[in-house]
């Protein structure tokens, strides 16, 4: 005796002329999806052949021409912006004709009723579209089926309406809506940890910071004003670290002298030998303050700036010494001190 095999009920035919049909449909269904979604999109309120009895006149506004202002403005009247969903639901069954290409199912009955799912899902959908909106979004039938369903369920009707488009979309298309949940949480998900990780990536990038290790060049310049070099002065006498003036300064009492109103004499001479040594001893006590053993090699003076060229000792940077060019010129009185890395 022959049992009966569940997976029998749906026969399968793989004739060559099934595909060849199907792919016929697959192109004419997705065509007349597309058609009538472009003439929705571009459906103009001045162009109502049906609804306002008025003659259309060339050009028309709409892309699918005369016939796809006389479609979308009966589509509209009747289902409201519902309509669009019989334009998604064209293009999704010519993809699922496609996909599943070279089956034919025997049992016609379940076209049928997946035909009826999606018009009550349509015709549900204009419902819910004429509750929440003041313009007749739903069209004709969405206000038919609020008036009447409205009534019957009052506020609840809302959730009457979706549940039963649920429903309906489940028949149609016989998915699964726990898979349909787990497949946008997945990508919920996903994009979520994206966006994350791009703003710390962006935060990273923000607090990161560039360290320049200055080099030190041993290289020596040949200026044009002649250089002094600062010989090594050895005394026994303990210099105090105190920020005071090397050079020696008059305290006057009283009023000072009247030749204080005599003419400056400019002196072009600018620094001695002494005055020069004065300096690059006194630049190296107040290194030496603030932790920094140096010693001076050159000196340069000239008219507006005299510069001095440091070797440091074993250990200290130049990134080290060149913050303290404001302390540096409190210390040695002066008015600015610019440390620059040669």
């Amino acid at each position: 005796m022959k049992k009966n095999n569940p997976s029998n009920n749906r026969k399968t035919t793989k004739k060559p002329w099934s595909r060849t049909v199907n792919e016929i449909l697959f192109i004419a269904l997705s065509t007349l999806g597309l058609v009538y979604l472009a003439a929705l999109i571009t459906y103009s309120p001045t162009e109502n052949p049906w609804s306002g009895d008025i003659e259309l006149t060339k050009p028309v506004i709409n892309l699918a021409g005369v016939f796809g202002a006389y479609l979308s403005d009966i589509s509209l009247s009747i289902l409201g912006y519902g309509a669009y969903l019989i334009s998604i639901s064209l293009i999704w069954l010519g993809y699922s004709i496609h996909k599943n290409t070279g089956q034919i199912p025997t049992n016609r009955s379940v076209l049928v009723i997946r035909l009826i799912a999606v018009m009550v899902m349509v015709a549900f959908s204009a419902a819910i579209l004429a509750q929440n909106t003041s313009d007749p979004a739903g069209g004709w039938i969405g206000e038919m089926m609020h008036g009447y369903f409205g009534t019957l369920f009052g506020s609840a009707s809302f959730i009457v309406y979706l549940s039963i488009m649920m429903i309906s979309f489940s028949i149609a298309s016989t998915a699964s809506w726990a898979s349909i949940f787990n497949s946008t949480s997945g990508v919920v998900g996903v994009f979520i940890n994206n966006l994350k990780a791009s703003r710390k990536k962006s935060k990273i990038k923000k607090a990161a910071k560039v360290v320049i290790t200055p080099k030190q060049a041993n290289t020596k310049r040949s200026g044009v004003m002649a250089k002094v070099k600062s010989a090594k002065i050895k005394s026994n006498k303990k210099i105090a670290p105190a920020s005071s003036n090397l050079f020696n300064t008059k305290v006057l009492n009283g009023l000072p002298d009247l030749s204080l109103l005599d003419e400056i004499s400019i002196n072009t001479s600018g620094y001695s030998e002494q005055a020069l040594e004065d300096m690059s001893r006194q630049v190296e006590i107040k290194l030496k303050d603030f932790g920094f053993e140096v010693s001076i090699t050159t000196v340069t003076p000239g008219p507006v700036v005299t510069q001095f060229e440091l070797s440091l000792a074993p250990g200290v940077k130049v990134s080290q010494i060149m913050n303290l060019n404001k302390d540096l010129a409190r210390a040695l009185l002066v008015e600015s001190v610019r440390i620059v890395d040669v």
